[in-house]
């Protein structure tokens, strides 16, 4: 481990210490596995952790390996599981886009 690498994680523990005492938890809570339907209380803590790292410059698959989850876990805490949102094309959507073309032109269909 190189100077830069030794320096990038003293820093990382040192978040770690900081964030962990301003949520009531130790350092070993923060960074223990988090089971499902984890406590809030811990999930934000996890999430502040994570987005210090990132502002700090370090890449996703970096903070993964400091806190020993898979970078994909980390995008997920801090970007959103995705397939929670609702897709930006919907066949009911879609099929009210249709119904309200349809309508609004006299119930008859140009071709």
């Amino acid at each position: 481990m190189n100077a830069s690498e030794c320096a990038r994680q003293i820093l990382g523990a040192e978040l770690c210490v900081a964030v962990a005492r301003k949520h009531g938890l130790s350092p070993e809570e923060l960074l223990a596995p988090l089971p499902r339907g984890y406590p809030t209380k811990r999930a934000a803590a996890v999430r502040e952790l994570y987005g210090l790292l990132r502002r700090e410059g370090w890449s996703y698959p970096q903070i993964g390996r400091f806190v020993g989850r898979h970078h994909t876990t980390v995008m997920q805490v801090l970007l959103g599981r995705r397939d929670r949102k609702e897709p930006a094309f919907t066949l009911r959507r879609a099929t009210a886009n249709l119904t309200r073309l349809f309508l609004a032109n006299g119930g008859v269909v140009d071709e």
